[in-house]
This record gives C-alpha cells, structure tokens and sequence, in this order.
C-alpha cells in the first residue's frame, strides 16, 4: 500500500492493481487489468495497461507533467487544470501548476481516468 522512499515495479498479468501512498519512482504495468493508482508523484511514474483501464487520483498541488496516450481508448479527465480533450483525442501532453515530475501513462484500449 505504501511505497518507500525506493522505486516500485510492479507488473500483473490479468488483475488489478492498487497504489496507494507511493513516495517515489513508480513503474506499473498490467496486461488485461486496470491499474489505479492514488498518490502525490514524488518522482517519475510510468503506468501501463494493454486492454485495462488507468486511473489516476491526485490532489491539486503537486507539480508534474503529464503524458498520456491511448490507442482506441478514451481520456474521462475530472482534475482541474487539466484540459478535457475532445472524444477523437488519443494522446495528451500538459504540464500540470508548472510542470515536475513526469507521468506516463498508456492504455492500448482502456480509458485513463485522472481525478
């Protein structure tokens, strides 16, 4: 559930992850589950999911940039500052009260979720 102050990896086959509480670099990678992940980004954070969904919560304050693409899936943006993209849009590229530390999120079919 929390993440020391080293960076996690974490891969699964079919299920579902959960972070919660992650404090450092975060590398996260499912092949057919979602992936959600609810914490500040301390450092670089690479998220994955080939037919699962991505769902980020974050709070307002920090500062990152973000990198999120999908190939037929779909972005359900609900944070402010954060521009919500048309439903034909397939990658997003924003920095987020100034930019930071980076985000990387991909889904081949899912939809990525940031609150």
């Amino acid at each position: 559930m929390v993440v020391g102050p080293s960076t996690a990896l974490i891969k699964k086959g079919n299920g579902r992850i959960e972070v919660g509480g992650a404090r450092s670099g975060f590398v996260g990678s499912t092949y057919g589950g979602d992936l959600h992940v609810k914490a500040i980004p301390h450092d670089n954070w690479y998220l994955t999911s080939v037919a699962g969904s991505v769902r980020l919560e974050l709070p307002s304050t920090p500062k990152f940039e973000l990198d999120a693409s999908t190939e037929t899936g779909r972005f359900q943006i609900d944070l402010d500052g954060i521009a919500k993209p048309d439903s034909d849009v397939h990658q997003l590229r924003q920095d987020f009260n100034g930019g930071g530390k980076r985000i990387q999120v991909h889904t081949d079919s899912g939809t990525i979720m940031i609150r």
